[in-house]
């Protein structure tokens, strides 16, 4: 009778606290891999996209290459870079490079002829790369096209 009052060792009391600290360990390791994964596999979805609209656009399908290149830009709204922030080394593609914003405009423009698409890409690839001089001479003459110079 005397042992059921004794009161209980600090290591009892900690065998009876770790399940609930052991599921909640569980629980925040499986929410920081999803946290990481999936911005990471939209990173790598986004990347595929963008090489294959690249690819579409050399082997002359500009119809397939906007269609490529349009879903690649919408992936890089959740990739890894834009939800994690830019990582040392460039470890997650963060959306369309200038040059494939470049190519984007020049396809759309070549497919649908959709001249204010053709300037956001332009812009895009401006803005990535201030030193993209056909970005700038195509996005002068599409806005001369449209009385915007």
């Amino acid at each position: 009778h005397e042992m059921a009052n004794k009161p209980r060792s600090n290591k009892q009391s900690k065998r009876r606290a770790s399940p609930p600290a052991s599921a909640l360990r569980r629980h925040v390791v499986a929410s920081l891999l999803v946290a990481v994964s999936l911005p990471a596999a939209l990173s790598l979805c986004g990347s595929r996209l963008e090489r294959s609209g690249l690819l579409a656009l050399e082997q002359g399908e500009p119809a397939t290459a906007v269609a490529q290149l349009t879903r690649a830009r919408q992936f890089a709204a959740y990739s890894g870079a834009a939800l994690l922030g830019r990582l040392p080394g460039g470890l997650l593609w963060s959306g369309l490079s200038p040059n494939s914003e470049y190519a984007a405009g020049r396809a759309v423009l070549e497919s649908r002829g959709e001249v204010l698409a053709a300037i956001d890409h332009f812009d895009a690839a401006i803005r990535g790369n201030p030193n993209l001089w056909p970005a700038h001479a195509n996005l002068a003459a599409v806005q001369a096209g449209l009385g915007d110079v």
